[in-house]
């Protein structure tokens, strides 16, 4: 009887340290790790150094930027890749399995239940969504009702996490997150010390800023990204057809750099995109038409694609106009001064 008892505590304990185990695996793996596959530990600091923060972003960068860190040699890559290959391997997987991970994606939601309708739950984890529209449409005040609904339990729609917020036209505004925290009923304070912000000044900066933001998510649990607007930076910084062909491959850099970061840690990724009035034969009856920037560079790029635009008063209009799984879909909503962004405009109609 107490050999039975014996073996049944070795059990649970082996029971109990495989849990631990798999607890630890869950999400991204930290570079660290690397070192017990018998890589330096001064090589692991330079890979940091380079914004290689995760096993798995070692995996996804291509070899040649692994090469252009400085004190790492041919021969070190090789090693590197190959042990960062064995704790994260890449390869086929079943339809079934895949079906099965996507069951599990958290979606955020927006605070309108019209716009997270036509959203199938809200803002997907793990993809890039852009928002793009004119001047005033919404697209900043969407953001900033993410940075809130991302803090909520999961049963409530949210991410459970904290948000980056990386601001290229200076448009954040802390008091609305005040706002809206208290619409859904959370603590003011709390909500402004979980969202990280940083000001863009230039293009080059606001590709640098995504080094520290994935430091900062090995650290801490995010569960949202803004870019506020990511093109704004790049109609300054590059002028004229000449300067095209640099300004496409330096968006493109800095796009597959947040999929690499969604891919990472899971966080949703939003982007907001401004346009351009396109001006066409039928706009004397019509009105102009309004293109995002950014050309294929930036619709290839991204999963979700979502134009706002102004109704009447303070109405506006959704639209899904690209997205893998979601039809072409319109959503009416209303911001109002008290913070109540995102609500079903019908609802603010009959109040």
């Amino acid at each position: 009887m107490s050999v039975s008892m014996e073996q049944q505590q070795k059990h649970q304990k082996m029971a109990q340290e495989q849990g631990d185990a798999e607890e630890i695996q869950h999400g991204p793996l930290p570079i660290e790790q690397l070192q017990a596959s018998g890589i330096a530990s001064l090589d692991v600091k330079k890979l940091k150094d380079a914004g290689l923060c995760t096993v798995e972003a070692v995996t996804y960068c291509p070899r040649k930027e692994i090469l252009q860190i400085k004190g790492i040699s041919d021969a070190k890559v090789d090693k590197i890749i190959e042990a960062a290959s064995k704790l994260v391997p890449l390869g086929f997987t079943s339809a079934g399995q895949l079906h099965a991970q996507r069951l599990e994606i958290i979606q955020i939601t927006s605070g309108s239940r019209e716009l997270d309708k036509i959203l199938e739950g809200g803002i997907e984890t793990g993809s890039i969504t852009e928002i793009y529209g004119e001047s005033r449409s919404g697209k900043t005040q969407l953001c900033h009702t993410l940075c809130v609904t991302c803090q909520l339990p999961l049963d409530q729609g949210g991410g459970e996490g904290k948000a980056l917020y990386i601001d290229a036209e200076g448009t954040f505004r802390p008091q609305r997150l005040l706002q809206i925290a208290d619409r859904f009923g959370l603590n003011g304070a709390d909500v402004l010390e979980n969202v990280a912000y940083a000001r863009a000044y230039n293009t080059d900066h606001q590709s640098r800023l995504l080094l520290e933001a994935a430091s900062m998510m090995v650290e801490a649990r995010f569960a949202l990204m803004i870019v506020d607007s990511a093109t704004a930076l790049y109609r300054t910084d590059f002028s004229g057809r000449g300067e095209l062909s640099a300004r496409q491959m330096h968006l493109a850099k800095f796009l597959r750099s947040l999929q690499k970061l969604a891919d990472e840690f899971g966080v949703a990724v939003v982007i907001t995109n401004q346009v351009v009035a396109q001006v066409d034969g039928s706009a004397m009856f019509a009105g102009p038409q309004f293109k995002p920037i950014g050309g294929n560079i930036m619709a290839h790029a991204t999963t979700t694609r979502l134009a706002v635009r102004k109704g009447r008063g303070e109405e506006r209009i959704c639209k899904v106009i690209s997205s893998p799984c979601l039809p072409e879909a319109e959503a009416r909503f209303q911001i109002s001064p008290e913070g109540q962004l995102m609500v079903n405009a019908r609802q603010l109609h009959n109040a």
